[in-house]
Order: structure tokens, then C-alpha cells, then sequence
């Protein structure tokens, strides 16, 4: 019996590699683990162009889900953005509010699975947004 279950598991992760060996358009191996981000939004203020960080918060709704987005640092060069849909996708809208700051509805933003089907590709948007 024992030797079934470990047959049948050994099976099954074995499927699970040569699901996801295929390699992405950078190179890097399909991985479950990596969650490639689908969407990097920067929210700027209209009069300044600076990137706002604080303040705000900014929504990525697809349909009836909604994820708000994280600010994220580059470690290379300090650029910061807001990250979301995650492997997910769909057909987007990022909204943004705040304090100080009219409210902003963004136009449609497809993320679509890369051509090998394993992440999405990014889509990086810039937007800028008017003070009350």
C-alpha cells in the first residue's frame, strides 16, 4: 500500500514538472513559486510629477474582484510602484483615491498569459493625478 502511495505521488509531481519546464521569454524556468506581477502602476500629482507614496490608495478591480495594490521598491535603482494581479489575468481598471486628490478611474488594461502560458506579462502604466 505504501509503495502505491508513493508511486501514485511520484507520478503526479512528476506530471507537475513537465507542466510547468517549459522556459518564459527571459529564461526563467516556469516556477509555481514565482508569482509574476501583472500589473506596475505609477501615480503621480499633476503639478509637481512627483510619485505619490503616501496617502493614496490604489485598487486594481477586475469585475466584481478587487486587490489593492502594494508600493513596491526596485532595489537597483529606488523606483517605486504599486504591484498587483499577480498571475492573474484578466481586464483591469486601477482605481485611485485619497486624501487631497480628485478620485481616478483608469481606462481598461488587459494582462494576458505569456505565450508559454505559465505567467503573465507585465503591463506598466503611468498616471497622473489632480489635487482637490
Amino acid at each position: 500500500m505504501a509503495f502505491t502511495k508513493s508511486f501514485i505521488l511520484f507520478i503526479g509531481l512528476a506530471f507537475f514538472a513537465c507542466a510547468c519546464s517549459s522556459d518564459e521569454e527571459e529564461g526563467e524556468p516556469c516556477n509555481s513559486v514565482i508569482n509574476a506581477i501583472g500589473l506596475s502602476i505609477e501615480i503621480r500629482d499633476s503639478e509637481s510629477n512627483e510619485f505619490i507614496d503616501a496617502g493614496i490608495i490604489v485598487t486594481a478591480k477586475d469585475g466584481a474582484h478587487r486587490e489593492r495594490m502594494s508600493l513596491l521598491t526596485n532595489s537597483e535603482d529606488s523606483t517605486r510602484i504599486y504591484g498587483g494581479a499577480y498571475d492573474s489575468p484578466g481586464t483591469y481598471r486601477i482605481l485611485v483615491s485619497g486624501k487631497g486628490y480628485e478620485n481616478f478611474v483608469s481606462p481598461e488594461i488587459m494582462v494576458v498569459l505569456r505565450e508559454d502560458g505559465c505567467h503573465v506579462k507585465n503591463e506598466r502604466r503611468t498616471y497622473t493625478i489632480k489635487r482637490f
